[in-house]
């Protein structure tokens, strides 16, 4: 029988988190350092580290001004909410990991989501970060939102922006 996938002298490891789980950094370094692969690859497309990289600043600047705004209501960037936009917003913290080790031990890290699914979830984060869209979801006065969890189902089920870590994959 052939083989299908050339040999290779190593062995193939596979890690896998939740997205934006905030202990992700420290596990996955820890296991880098333990495993120490000569090649990582991570599930973030391209497109969305270009997009982070590009016009992350600028919506984190957008966000800062509508947190201002609306702090005088009860409701800034200690809101979960919030900090799931600013947490969205970052370049994801896997990637920043393996990168990093992939600097001190000249590792080859490989991004391998697909650049489509991400463009059409990225294309609409201008109207997810809305100070009017953001204020009615925050209050409650979308007749679809109400809880914090409500708020951040729509974000998922009807903007396509996973702004939480459990998502549809979990399901």
């Amino acid at each position: 029988m052939e083989r299908a996938v050339p040999d290779y002298p190593g062995n193939f490891y596979m890690l896998g988190i939740i997205h934006r789980d905030r202990r992700n950094p420290d596990i996955i370094r820890q296991w880098l350092e333990k495993l120490k692969p000569d090649v990582i690859t991570v599930e973030v497309s391209r497109y969305s580290l270009d997009f982070r990289r590009s016009a992350g600043k600028m919506y984190r600047e957008k966000l800062d001004g509508i947190c201002s705004c609306l702090s005088a209501e009860g409701y800034g960037p200690a809101n979960p909410c919030f900090e799931d936009l600013y947490a969205f917003l970052e370049t994801p913290p896997e990637f920043t990991a393996a990168d990093d080790y992939h600097r001190r031990n000249n590792a080859f890290v490989y991004p391998v989501d697909m650049d489509l699914f991400s463009f059409l979830k990225l294309r609409s984060v201008g109207e997810l970060i809305n100070g009017e869209n953001l204020r009615k979801a925050l209050t409650g006065a979308s007749e679809n939102i109400g809880t914090t969890e409500r708020v951040l189902a729509d974000l998922f089920f009807h903007k396509g922006v996973a702004a939480f870590s459990y998502d549809e994959e979990m399901a």
